[in-house]
């Protein structure tokens, strides 16, 4: 959201897309190091049941951070869906309005 917000055109753009791109390079490094692991160890039937509860997770999940809901318990839970509820909003009306604005 901060890199859409400021845009390329603020002076602050490359210097925040450049962490942005080291950070998911980090991230894919991790998963290289872990997938062959977990590919050894698991049957594709436990990978596939894996991705399936990713897949449902990632349906109910917030779209970007909320660091001032609570990290345990019944209520995180409900509160992380209605926040997911408002992201998935949120994120929808903003790409309304991006199709409709001029280039």
């Amino acid at each position: 959201d901060e890199l859409y917000a400021m845009g390329p055109k603020d002076d602050r753009f490359q210097a925040r897309a450049g962490v942005l791109a080291e950070n998911i390079r980090h991230h894919v490094e991790e998963e290289e190091e872990i997938f062959p692991d977990l590919r050894r160890h698991w049957s594709a039937d436990r990978l596939r049941e894996l991705a399936d509860e990713f897949i449902q997770a990632e349906k109910s999940a917030p779209t970007r951070p909320h660091p001032n809901l609570p990290d345990q318990g019944r209520f995180m839970a409900s509160m992380q869906m209605v926040a997911a509820a408002f992201d998935k909003m949120r994120d929808a009306a903003r790409d309304a309005i991006q199709s409709i604005k001029p280039s």
